[in-house]
């Protein structure tokens, strides 16, 4: 069914926007709807008592309504507390998502101000270190819903001071004086909440956007219903084969001014002069966006400026820094804008060239987003809104060259964004030339991962030159603890290669010295903890280093060291980058397009009139996590650079010009843009380690660069973006409405579901399945958790798309998951079918387990046993009519799990456990705080200290039986992907380490951890909370005849202290079980099949009887003194062995002594001088050719 949404129809639908705003009661339906959401969001009666439409405008391509709805309490916004909510054309509600604080009138703080406004704006002043004089601010307006105060002196701008309540971390919520204002001496443009009570100052973000690109030391990101002829028409034919048509009509084309004007620029789609030769372009402006041009503010019959100004921007060159125009840019009465660029010029030298293209691109990319929605009512910036929607006075100013005069402000740029009616400021820096140097780092092979890396460097040992250092790079393993971290001996080869070490534990000198000596060339130093590069000293043998070395980030060795040893070829040289000293940001298109995006992703996310939806993590205050701003930048420099014969193979980089890069490159990303995994294979993971917020950006911006090209591949790539009805054009439009739709801070999950429902909003859904296989590539799929989007580290991965995207018969099967011997057993089958066409003759096999018999009472009327399989006949299936079957099992009560190991932590257990670390000092110790069972359990706390421990149990343990099943009871609650616990065995006598991460199959590890936690790259691990005591069971069945130790490893940063890991039960058991496959077939044969989760049925474990038990002669053992200060003598008697080695091992696992001995007689006596070593617990093993012998030592 084809839709039409006429201008007219939306206006009958929508007739109330025209006579003044409403309450939230008088639109019909949306009351009910939020008493209805009450409880899934967990809100009382009473938080919806007080509300205010914050923003309420029509998105006249689609029909939507949007309106954004303000907690309130007593008549106080409560700051940020908003509901985004969508209605559909027909007044039905599409979307909403919840920002309102739950249980607002129990938190509430504070019902009169204590200190005066003008106390909020000194201590406001303060809070970002500028001293100010109180008798220099006056009041220009008093009105009820606050004061505006004014200080020339000190802000660009009139300093606003209004009442709200501001949410805190520890749950309440202040009285405060919510304030802003743009301070001269600063690129920030602050919004600051000060408590009313006290004045301490409660939240801090700026509403300039710092994009600090994270290759290049010192950059930072700066930071209502249009009259449109906007007809796209689109006749979407979706995977499912719905026809979803959406036809956007508006108003007829205003033409309000014929305006003829020239100007030679790189033209938009090229990104630089690397890109695209200059151009002289002729009235490039768009008559339906920008109706009355480029270079008028009114609506007479000629430009009201012959220079670079007009309704949507201001550009000008300002590098003395005062925020004025250095020189007027004038096009003369025939607009003509036609200046000399020469590339070996240094950017003094054309001013009115760089001025005229950043002019050209920001009336550029206005008309470019109006075409998809970024109209005067949704907030975008023009000085004139022409049809009074919205706020205008708002054009952008666009600062050419921002204060390069002063040599403070190179190799940035940023974006300031206050809300609609305040103008947003884009500031273009110029770029050194020791920005390309900062690349010392170039990977050769494989192409995977080719171009050039930010590098710190080392003020010792040999510079990185211009003559290239060319050689494989592997990493170093030195045997001890960290095995990657080079502060022992290197113990494997590395002569004439490239040495990759982490960071930590020792000196960087130490480190490149121990490289040096066994032979390495050069040495790469990662950074094992998330951040950008450090330059680095020498401690105190670094005076002896004679090679180069170089630093690297955690999140670009993590990309880099995948590849160590597997053909990874590393150059390291400076580059002669020749050519001027600087270069200018105003050339860079797409850097251009990357900062214009922030003003439109920051006014349509949380409406218009709020600017602190999207606040950036490195304001001083606030962790954001997973805003995704830098992602929807870099999509906008994508989409506005995609050149003839580009594919979705292609590299797309960021920044290649100002770095002085080529084309293809990756430009100041991890990686380049490209569909490919292979070229660009970050997932959702990825946010954990990558850089706040670019890197996390990038990890978005992955998603919906993948996004275009798949809609271009059903529909087709139109080369018009204004106006083309392609798949990458309504990828874009997805992308667009999908920021109108989601909330207030939002994170990931958020995203996606936002423009699922845009695709719901604008094709019917006809794209849901592609949506949804698009993020799901990059571990953004069904299952995926968002966590708090203000925090990287507690996301959690899927690849699942739901299943009616996947045409098939799908069944599952669930049971009682743990039995006593002779308990039942509760089955129940599932089946569904999403396949176009209906399956015939279905029905369903289920085999009996051996030991188990059918409860035949239990079985519904279309089941027969056939052998040993339940068979139920089913017929014709449905689409998407799920169909359940239950029935039950009788168990033999002779069979059940025998019991080969329990520790219960009682008693003396301790003896049998060491306990200690590689860092830190906060060990597992014994408590009877909380317990699975007994007195006592293991607890390691998890405090703000760096800390990695471990504990490990001295005896060796054995795994006997078809099925041995390791079971640990623990409880968990820990700062979630950052700090962690892993439970991992050693075969070798502690001489290293296997996770059994890949072995549990209940309650398996939940979550991802920082790589910086253990040094060695992110890991899976028992992290965030567990919701009381659980039982991990792990198969053991890859160990089975082999004694092992086991380690119990737990690593927490220097951040957040939460409560920790304890360990009670661990028991060890041949288990037995009751698994076996449900199989559905059809006329055409099998369908699917499946097993029951977790292994099916476990039955508890018992002592075994009746068993024939094994007599082993078992030495006895003697260490004295213990603890000791000294040395220790041992004693064995009655050995059964000849041979043997004895070994001292550090709680680390370093190997502190060795030596072979003979038990001539059965008799053994050593003493080993313990005086040299630290103070701390030790593990003395006698290693035999059958068994290992340990006891545990103590010195002092």
């Amino acid at each position: 069914m084809k839709k039409y949404f006429t201008l007219t129809t939306i206006l009958i639908c929508w007739s109330t926007l025209l006579f003044g705003q409403l309450s939230v009661d008088e639109i019909p339906g949306v009351p009910e709807y939020l008493q209805e959401k009450a409880i899934e969001w967990q809100l009382e009666n009473s938080d919806l008592t007080e509300m205010t439409i914050r923003d309420d405008y029509v998105s006249l391509h689609s029909g939507a309504r949007h309106l954004y709805i303000n907690q309130q309490y007593g008549g106080i916004d409560v700051y940020n507390a908003l509901i985004t909510l969508t209605l559909r054309p027909n007044g039905e509600v599409l979307t909403a998502f919840s920002r309102f604080v739950p249980e607002l009138e129990q938190k509430i703080v504070g019902l009169d101000p204590v200190i005066a406004p003008i106390d909020a704006v000194i201590s406001s002043f303060s809070s970002v270190g500028l001293e100010v004089d109180p008798s220099a601010f006056t009041t220009t307006e008093s009105r009820a819903d606050g004061i505006i105060y004014s200080a020339d002196q000190y802000s660009r701008t009139e300093i606003p001071v209004t009442m709200v309540y501001q949410p805190l971390q520890d749950g309440t919520v202040e009285l405060a004086y919510d304030l802003s204002f743009d301070p001269h001496k600063d690129v920030d443009y602050w919004s600051i909440r000060v408590s009313a009570l006290d004045g301490r100052v409660l939240d801090k973000v700026s509403w300039t956007v710092k994009c600090n690109m994270d290759m290049i030391p010192q950059h930072q990101h700066d930071l209502r219903c249009f009259q449109s002829n906007f007809s796209r028409g689109y006749s979407a034919v979706g995977q499912d084969g719905v026809v979803a048509d959406r036809i956007f009509f508006g108003a007829q084309r205003l033409g309000l001014v014929d305006e003829s004007s020239q100007y030679r620029v790189v033209p938009f789609p090229y990104e630089s002069p690397l890109h695209g030769d200059f151009e002289l372009v002729e009235s490039p402006y768009d008559e339906e966006f920008s109706p009355i041009g480029w270079h008028s503010i009114s609506q007479g019959s000629g430009p009201d400026y012959t220079h670079t100004r007009g309704n949507n921007v201001h550009a000008f060159v300002d590098r003395t820094g005062n925020g004025q125009p250095d020189i007027v840019v004038d096009g003369g009465q025939e607009l003509v804008f036609d200046f000399p660029f020469d590339q070996d010029w240094e950017p003094e030298d054309y001013r009115e060239a760089a001025v005229t293209n950043l002019f050209y691109w920001n009336n550029i990319l206005h008309d470019f987003s109006m075409a998809y929605g970024f109209d005067e009512a949704s907030g975008n910036f023009q000085q004139t809104n022409i049809t009074g929607q919205g706020a205008d006075g708002d054009a952008i100013r666009a600062i050419a060259q921002s204060a390069a005069a002063t040599g403070t402000s190179l190799n940035n740029a940023t974006f300031s964004s206050p809300p609609d009616g305040n103008s947003g400021t884009m500031r273009m820096f110029v770029w050194t030339r020791n920005s390309a140097d900062a690349s010392l780092l170039t990977v050769e092979e494989p192409a995977e991962i080719a171009g050039l890396y930010e590098t710190g460097t080392a003020t010792f040992g040999a510079p990185v030159g211009e003559d290239p250092i060319i050689a494989d790079a592997v990493l170093v393993d030195d045997e001890v603890g960290v095995p990657t971290d080079g502060c022992e001996e290197i113990k494997n080869d590395i002569s004439g290669k490239i040495a990759i070490i982490d960071r930590g534990i020792c000196e960087f000198g130490v480190k490149i010295l121990n490289a040096e000596q066994k032979g390495a060339i050069a040495v790469i130093i990662c950074n094992n903890r998330a951040g950008g590069v450090v330059n680095m000293g020498p401690g105190a043998v670094g005076d002896l280093v004679s090679i180069p070395s170089v630093f690297i980030s955690q999140e670009d060795c993590n990309t880099i060291r995948q590849y160590a040893d597997d053909g990874l070829k590393i150059r390291l040289q400076r580059p002669d980058v020749g050519g001027p000293s600087e270069y200018d940001a105003s050339f860079d298109n797409g850097i251009i397009a990357h900062e214009f995006a922030h003003g439109v992703s920051i006014r349509l996310t949380g409406g218009p009139s709020s600017s602190g939806c999207l606040v950036n993590a490195q304001n001083g205050n606030r962790d954001d996590g997973q805003q995704m701003g830098e992602g929807w930048s870099d999509f906008f420099t994508l989409i506005t650079g995609v050149r003839q014969g580009d594919t979705k193979n292609t590299n797309r980089g960021v920044g290649n010009y100002v770095i002085r890069a080529s084309t293809d490159s990756r430009g100041i990303r991890a990686y380049p843009y490209n569909y490919s995994m292979s070229a660009n294979p970050v997932t959702y993971y990825d946010t954990y380690d990558a850089s706040v917020p670019h890197g996390v950006g990038h990890v978005w911006g992955s998603m919906l660069w993948d996004l275009v090209w798949e809609m271009a591949e059903v529909y087709g790539f139109d080369p018009d973006w204004y106006r083309g009805t392609g798949g990458n054009n309504m990828a874009v439009q997805l992308v667009m409405d999908g920021m109108k739709l989601q909330p207030c801070n939002p994170g990931f999950i958020d995203g996606r579901d936002a423009i699922l429902a845009a695709d719901e909003l604008l094709f019917d859904g006809a794209n849901q399945c592609l949506i949804w296989s698009v993020f799901a590539r990059r571990g953004l799929g069904l299952g995926a958790e968002q966590g708090n989007p203000f925090r990287v580290r507690d996301a959690k991965e899927s690849y699942e798309v739901p299943p009616s995207c996947l045409a098939t018969v799908k069944v599952s099967k669930s049971v009682t998951p743990s039995i006593e011997a002779g308990e039942q057993i509760e089955v129940e089958l599932t089946v569904v079918s999403h396949k176009e066409i209906n399956p015939s003759g279905l029905f369903v096999r289920d085999e009996i387990p051996h030991g188990a018999s059918v409860v035949m009472g239990s079985l519904p009327p279309n089941a027969n046993i056939e052998g040993n399989e339940v068979v139920f006949e089913i017929g014709d299936l449905e689409f998407d009519q799920p169909i359940t079957i239950n029935y039950t099992l009788d168990t033999d009560p002779s069979l059940f799990s025998k019991l080969r190991f329990l520790e219960d932590n009682e008693g003396d257990a301790f003896l049998k456990f060491l306990q200690g670390g590689t860092e830190g000092t906060d060990i597992f110790e014994m408590t009877t705080f909380d317990v699975f069972s007994g007195q006592l359990a293991w607890f390691v706390p998890n405090t703000s200290r760096t800390n990695v421990q471990n504990l490990i149990y001295v005896e060796p343990l054995e795994a006997t039986g078809e099925f041995p099943v390791m079971r640990v009871a623990h409880r968990y609650n820990t700062e979630p992907g950052t700090d962690g616990g892993i439970v991992r065995i050693s075969t070798d006598n502690l001489e290293s380490y296997i996770d059994l991460g890949y072995a549990m199959f209940r309650h398996e590890y939940p979550n991802r951890i920082s790589g910086a936690t253990f040094s060695q790259g992110n890991v899976d691990a028992f992290s965030g909370e567990s919701d009381g005591w659980v039982q991990t069971y792990i198969d053991l069945s890859d160990f089975r005849g082999e004694q092992f130790f086991l380690d119990f490893q737990f690593g927490s940063d220097d951040n957040n202290a939460v409560e920790g890991w304890y360990i009670d039960d661990i028991e060890i058991f041949e288990a037995f079980n009751y698994h076996t496959e449900v199989q559905v077939f059809s006329d055409e044969g099998l369908e699917a099949s499946a097993f029951a989760e977790g292994r099916g049925t476990i039955v508890q474990p018992q002592l075994p009887t009746n068993v024939e038990t094994k007599i082993i002669t078992t030495p006895e053992i003697s260490v004295f003194p213990n603890p000791t200060s000294e040395s220790i003598s041992l004693i064995v008697k009655e050995a059964d062995f000849q041979e043997a080695k004895m070994e001292l091992v550090d709680i680390s696992g370093r190997r502190v002594y060795q030596r072979n001995i003979n038990a001539s007689g059965g008799f053994i006596r050593e003493n080993i001088d313990m005086s040299n070593l630290p103070a701390g617990i030790y593990h003395l093993s006698i290693v035999t050719p059958g068994k290992t012998f340990t006891e545990r030592v103590v010195k002092f």
